[in-house]
């Protein structure tokens, strides 16, 4: 019965979209033969250019004369998007938001065409209007109102706040996505341009006077770039007519690009702990009471659902408090799984995440949330035992365990690092934390970095380390990478370094 109604309402929705979609092309082709000397009451029979015929007329008519003049093309291509939608089975939700943010567009449009009619009756030389009446009575409202240059500033804001709601981009975000593109380019073409002037220019002949003229250093040079050829015969006077050289540094004329002198490095100190904030006392920390009042809420849950368990320990985390529950001889530990839904209705917690069972204990771990989370400073874990005892320059003080441990990763026993997330999930935080881990275990003369910030917003604060642990190419005047077409140089670069 079901099934059969479900068919019965898709063939509706499919003959709704037919009909749409029939109409949006009439509509369609009756402005696109639209003649505005053809009006309602001035109709021949048999001399009509409208291909819709008098019904043509009549509807071209009525859009671009009373409602928003040529712009009301959107009008039947919202019709026949919505009658495909329907046609397809798709949701009519977000095709009805599409045509809502369509139609206000045109709306806009229909004003500005109607700008010029009303700031200088007469000055176009149309002998009908583009705007329709809708747009030429709201323009001249807020020409009145506000006069030109307020029409203008309130028109220019309305549609940037339209546009931002109807694709969701943020101004700002464009706004640096195109600055950042600029300036791309911009560090392309100076490239490029610096190649170009670093080819060396040879003429066909050198004469013996020209010759005369090198010192010992110029002679290597050629004589490089002549074995670079592959031409052996150094007694051969073949005439090179072209040759393009490639500023490409083999071997260790690449890595010298990398290497530069430290500033002192035998007196370099490492930075102060004063520089990081110090841990603040919590006022709303959880007290061992509200512990063991948890504890004893859920195992008496646990039995309400049929599971006999006792709290054998509790570790309380920045983020979670795990309770770790023996349970009963007997009690299965799917059991206790298929219950977290349940338990974190009845703790009143948003989630609740069970670990069945604990690694090396016989014990199942059921981590809830805490009503308050802690923050986690990174002075104490660069403070703590763990990253002071270690003895790798490459020591991560990445934050705190669930049990609110301290927790230290050595980066040299990771093949690569990613990190990854949402937004707001804290992954610049984590990428300056590392950052900071490095100046404070290693010397510069131990770890060196080449930072690559696409986005101009993350690293850019790190430039000052160019005397330190920052490693960068001088001759792309840039200590951050910001362009791609530099990230791919510096790459190469460390690539030759490394084999």
């Amino acid at each position: 019965m079901s099934r059969s109604k479900n068919n019965l309402v898709s063939r509706q929705e499919e003959i709704i979209g037919i009909l749409l979609i029939t109409f949006g092309l009439l509509v369609l082709l009756s402005l696109l033969t639209y003649n505005p000397e053809e009006q309602p009451g001035n109709i021949e029979i048999g001399q009509i250019d409208n291909q819709l015929g008098i019904a043509g007329v009549y509807i071209a008519y009525f859009l671009n004369h009373y409602l928003i003049g040529r712009p009301s093309f959107v009008i039947p291509l919202i019709i026949t998007f919505m009658g495909w939608s329907m046609f397809r089975g798709h949701s009519l939700v977000n095709s009805l938001r599409w045509s809502v943010y369509l139609l206000i567009f045109a709306v806009y449009t229909s004003i500005i065409l109607a700008l010029p009619e009303v700031i200088s009756p007469g000055a176009t030389e149309l002998g009908y209007s583009l705007s329709g009446r809708v747009g030429r009575i709201v323009a001249q409202f807020m020409h009145r109102s506000l006069g030109v240059v307020g029409t203008i500033l309130v028109l220019l804001a309305m549609i940037m706040i339209t546009f931002i709601g109807a694709t969701k981009i943020s101004f700002s975000e464009f706004i640096t996505e195109f600055m950042q593109r600029t300036a791309s380019i911009i560090s392309f073409v100076k490239s490029r341009s610096k190649r170009v002037r670093k080819r060396p220019k040879l003429k066909k002949e050198p004469s013996a006077s020209v010759s005369k003229g090198f010192d010992s250093a110029d002679k290597e040079v050629i004589e490089d770039v002549e074995l670079g050829r592959g031409n052996n015969d150094k007694s051969a006077k073949k005439p090179q007519m072209e040759m393009e050289l490639e500023i490409q540094e083999p071997g260790d004329a690449a890595g010298a690009a990398l290497r530069r002198e430290f500033l002192d490095p035998g007196n370099y100190k490492f930075p102060p702990m004063e520089l990081l904030s110090t841990p603040q006392a919590r006022e709303d920390e959880i007290t061992k009471d509200e512990l063991y009042a948890n504890a004893q809420i859920l195992e008496d849950r646990l039995l309400e659902f049929g599971v006999q368990g006792k709290v054998t320990d509790i570790s309380p985390g920045p983020v979670i408090t795990r309770y770790e529950v023996a349970p009963a001889p007997g009690v299965k530990i799917s059991r206790i799984v298929s219950l977290a839904d349940d338990l974190a209705l009845a703790m009143r917690a948003k989630s609740v995440r069970i670990v069945a069972p604990i690694p090396g204990k016989g014990a199942v771990g059921i981590e809830l949330p805490n009503r308050n989370r802690e923050m986690v400073y990174l002075k104490e874990v660069i403070r703590s035992k763990q990253f002071q005892d270690s003895e790798s320059p490459l020591a991560l003080a990445l934050g705190k365990t669930i049990s609110g441990k301290p927790y230290v990763a050595n980066l040299d026993e990771m093949p690569h690092l990613l990190i990854a997330g949402a937004t707001g999930s804290g992954k610049s935080v984590c990428l300056n934390s590392i950052i900071a881990s490095v100046l404070y275990k290693a010397h510069p003369t131990q770890v060196q970095m080449i930072m690559i910030d696409p986005k101009r917003l993350e690293l850019s604060i790190f430039s000052n380390l160019r005397h330190h642990h920052l490693n960068y190419r001088e001759d792309l005047n840039e200590e951050v990478v910001t362009s791609p077409a530099n990230a791919i140089s510096v790459l190469k670069s460390l690539e030759r370094i490394m084999e």
